[in-house]
């Protein structure tokens, strides 16, 4: 069975991979005369075309599924009136954070309170401060401000590796309190989670508290206190992570924020919901994941020493810990229901920085997610396909008709990538109610300019095991270094790339500038035009975030 799927995997990757590199060999593709010429419409185009119907299509499918799983569930709990226990396991909450902006933080803390009065058998809420030096003491003591009214310990680690400690504590502190503060010697985000996991296998093997799952968020987000809920609910025999929905609440910080917002929108309620569908989300987000109790406990010591050539990982920390719950062969899902906002880079340089890094992981776990690909829906290879290959299909003949075709087929290539970008936009406007997403055709320029270097970066660097971005408090202190080269130098290749392409075009008369007249322009005001809104929405915005999520 193992090798009939295996052998079909590899002719689905034939299948989305080699009619095109064929056509742009032998110029396949459906032929039709446009300016006395004849051109041809691509392979890659029907299958992009078709892919993102099949992403819409699924994406909805997926909604209405989980809706109807937690209609059904509030509809028992209601009918046997046991709304606080049927069928939702006791949960533990998990934030992990390191030198926060303390702004974010106890905006971050103050929504996780709201989910400790809110949330149906919550257990335990951890807190672990990634550091515990006298400058890292702040947390701690907002700690203490924010949940003065509960049960609160604070615990320190002196040692960096805290996995013995744990295990020689006294666990009856940590029984008999509802808020446990964790300071430990700065050792990555991954070796904070550790602490977490192993406090919440700890307390269930020795009390049989009985927890089934773990939230997991960061210090900068800020949650909303029915998504715990929302997700725990959704939980089946196969299903071994849950992500929910995540926004930006500092989204009109700049048109650089402003576009990640709109491009999240898209990563989570396209992207995810439609893998969704298939129970193949490659990525649990670490603001807004659920993970099953049994499952982890089973994967955590692989998660927390993975290496890659000859390193230990200190980022991709969520990439791998949902790779390694596919590799059980469980499901993952996502609930849009469920939301969050978290921050996101608003200059440049620093978005570029984390755009690096997450390419970096994304390449690093391919190799992963290869070997578990017999597992699970064949989907999931088209979108490893997908998001692997094409965008180097797609720069690389973006180059070539540059350096060999004419301004006029560089503009109907330009044109109709657009035009699929306005089909999403379309669709994200309807299915969102939100008209900031008809912006998202533009995300098209931030696409070509910086995540497209990002992904040659992150293949040449990809044994940089540093972070990238400083931590938010004291990130106004950043410099830069020479990586900022790598747009530079690739920006110069795209622009020296376009004029070349315009000097060899005008001997073949100005009508051919036509179209590129035209579509220059529209993009031109649209840029501008999002520039224009995001500077009123920066001036005008309040205190409330998108769905209601209040910040003080």
């Amino acid at each position: 069975m193992i090798n009939i799927r295996l052998f079909f995997v590899i002719l689905l990757v034939l299948l989305v991979v080699v009619p095109i590199i064929l056509q742009y060999i032998y110029g396949w593709g459906v032929s039709f005369p446009l300016n006395n010429k004849t051109y041809n419409i691509s392979v890659y185009g029907f299958y992009l075309f078709s892919y993102i119907l099949i992403q819409g299509v699924f994406s909805i499918l997926n909604d209405i599924s989980i809706k109807g799983i937690i209609t059904n569930k509030n509809k028992n709990e209601k009918d046997k009136n046991e709304k606080n226990k049927d069928g939702i396991p006791k949960i533990n909450i998990m934030v992990v954070g390191y030198k926060e902006d303390p702004v974010y933080y106890k905006m971050c803390l103050e929504s996780i309170r709201m989910c400790y009065k809110n949330v149906l058998n919550l257990n335990k809420i951890y807190i672990i401060v990634d550091g515990n030096d006298v400058d890292d003491k702040y947390m701690v003591d907002m700690c203490f401000e924010v949940f003065n009214e509960t049960k609160f310990v604070h615990i320190n680690f002196d040692d960096a590796n805290m996995r013995e400690e744990v295990l020689l504590l006294d666990m009856s502190d940590v029984h008999q309190n509802d808020i446990i503060c964790v300071s430990q010697k700065n050792n990555g985000k991954r070796s904070a989670m550790m602490t977490g996991f192993k406090f919440s296998f700890l307390e269930n093997n020795l009390y049989n508290t009985n927890v089934g799952l773990i939230f997991c968020t960061d210090s900068d987000t800020l949650i909303n206190n029915e998504s715990i809920m929302e997700m725990s609910k959704c939980f089946g025999n196969n299903i071994g992570a849950m992500v929910g929905d995540l926004g930006i609440h500092n989204k009109y910080d700049s048109l650089i924020s402003f576009m990640s917002s709109v491009r999240y929108w898209y990563a989570f309620n396209l992207e995810r919901a439609y893998q969704s569908f298939t129970g193949n989300v490659l990525c649990v987000s670490g603001p807004i994941g659920m993970y099953k109790m049994d499952y982890l406990e089973k994967i955590i010591d692989d998660w927390s020493n993975q290496s890659f050539l000859g390193n230990v990982c200190s980022y991709g920390d969520d990439r791998h810990l949902t790779n390694k719950i596919l590799e059980l062969g469980k499901n993952v899902k996502y609930v849009s229901s469920a939301y969050a906002e978290t921050e996101t880079p608003s200059d440049w340089y620093r978005f570029f920085k984390q755009q690096s890094r997450w390419n970096k992981s994304a390449f690093r776990e391919f190799f992963w997610t290869v070997k578990i690909l017999n597992k699970h829906s064949l989907f999931m290879t088209v979108d490893l396909v997908y998001m692997m290959m094409y965008p180097y299909i797609v720069i690389g003949y973006l180059m070539y008709i540059l350096w060999n075709k004419t301004i006029f087929e560089f503009s109907l290539y330009f044109s109709i990538v657009l035009f699929l970008g306005f089909i999403k936009s379309i669709y994200g406007v309807i299915r969102s109610g939100k008209i900031e997403n008809m912006f998202y055709f533009t995300y098209i320029f931030i696409y070509v300019t910086t995540i497209f270097p990002c992904k040659l970066w992150a293949i040449i660097n990809i044994n940089d095991n540093s972070w990238g971005t400083l931590p938010r408090k004291i990130s106004n202190n950043r410099s830069i270094s020479y990586d900022i080269l790598v747009p530079i130098i690739w920006n110069i290749i795209l622009v020296t790339s376009i004029i070349y392409n315009i000097w060899n075009s005008i001997k073949g008369g100005y009508s051919d500038f036509v179209l590129f007249i035209v579509v220059t322009s529209v993009s031109c005001i649209s840029i501008l035009l999002s520039w224009f809104y995001v500077s009123v929405k920066r001036k005008n915005k309040n205190n409330v975030t998108e769905r209601g999520l209040k910040i003080e």
